[in-house]
């Protein structure tokens, strides 16, 4: 899928990359300004001095890790992979100038999957370790990677408990160096399979799922990870097969689906158990990622507008409207675009 970022480093020479028929691009897509060719899969991160980190697998078998430090950038191959392995997930995080990357193997020749791979280190010293956790989607084999305020990293997985498998969270503690052992997070909904998750700054865990045996509908969960509290769980619809995202900013979580061109915003107040749904129809949108040290290691992944060399993200301004944060005359009856439900991002293109 084609995607935009845009980089709030404050660095006006790098802020915005694009991916582009396997290709990464830094400022314009132009043929004279492609960073990395043949890429298959890529995540882009920043550091505390707002440098920019990138790790890419390609088609042609390889592992990349980039840097850009001083103006400078910097292309290394972490790890050549053979042409009998396919990169299935791929995330680099930065905390504490200890860059973390995590990728997971399979050969495609044999269908045998590997273990989940966790390097990190810094400038070049790296580490490795192989972690033994479930995927949660085994069609895709997708993991889900998160980090909180205490520059913690979770590993959402599956453990057995008894005959049956449950949900659970792998923990690192970056201040020690090491994975704790897993614990269950209790949510016994049946055999669920996750769409995507989210640690909040409250230390909440949101999760989005569906039920083998109720596949038509999607459901939310969210609780506190320490706390001895009952999961929060509303039903969300239909949304199975439809791309989602999730992100939290001013202490609300955000979840948006896409339908063709009809866009659906949840707005989840945490705090007083509440979630209000928009429907927004845009013809134009785009699939943008914002980095930012603000975000605090994380990224708003989102959809949004590029108009007069300004990007608006869908369900970030829009919690500024009215007092209640919610969109009220935003959207027309028909529901199409207004200005006023974007935000718009100062000095991130020029």
């Amino acid at each position: 899928m084609n995607k935009m970022i845009v980089i709030n480093s404050h660095n006006p020479s790098i802020s915005n990359i694009y991916y582009e028929d396997s290709s990464l691009y830094i400022r314009s897509r132009d043929s004279n300004n492609i960073l990395m060719d043949t890429v298959e899969k890529y995540d882009i991160s920043l550091d505390c001095k707002n440098n920019i980190h990138i790790v890419c697998s390609t088609y042609n078998g390889e592992l990349y890790y980039l840097t850009y430090v001083n103006n400078i950038w910097e292309k290394n191959i972490l790890k050549k992979l053979g042409k009998g392995s396919v990169v299935k997930y791929l995330k680099i995080i930065n905390l504490k100038n200890i860059v973390h990357i995590f990728y997971y193997l399979q050969n495609k020749n044999y269908n045998i999957s590997q273990k989940l791979i966790h390097v990190y280190g810094y400038s070049k010293n790296w580490r490795v370790n192989h972690i033994n956790v479930d995927s949660l989607m085994e069609d895709n084999n997708v993991y889900f990677i998160d980090t909180n305020e205490k520059e913690q990293i979770f590993i959402l997985s599956k453990i057995m408990k008894g005959a049956q498998k449950e949900l659970a969270l792998i923990i690192y503690s970056n201040e020690i160096n090491r994975w704790e052992l897993p614990f269950s997070l209790e949510l016994r909904k049946g055999n669920i399979r996750v769409k995507n998750f989210l640690i909040d700054s409250k230390n909440n865990i949101h999760i989005v799922y569906i039920k083998d045996e109720e596949t038509d509908n999607t459901y939310y969960s969210y609780k506190n990870i320490y706390e001895p509290s009952d999961w929060n769980t509303h039903l969300i619809g239909n949304i199975n097969g439809t791309a989602l995202k999730i992100f939290e900013i001013k202490n609300q979580v955000i979840i948006i689906s896409k339908s063709n061109n009809l866009y659906t915003k949840r707005v989840c107040k945490f705090d007083k158990n509440q979630l209000n749904t928009i429907d927004i129809q845009l013809d134009t949108a785009v699939d943008i990622v914002c980095l930012g040290r603000e975000f605090n290691n994380k990224y708003i992944d989102t959809y949004g507008i590029i108009k007069n060399d300004s990007v608006y993200l869908l369900g970030v301004d829009d919690l500024n409207d009215n007092k209640n944060g919610y969109i009220d005359n935003s959207c027309n009856e028909a529901g199409s675009y207004k200005e006023s439900i974007f935000r718009r991002i100062m000095n991130f293109i020029k």
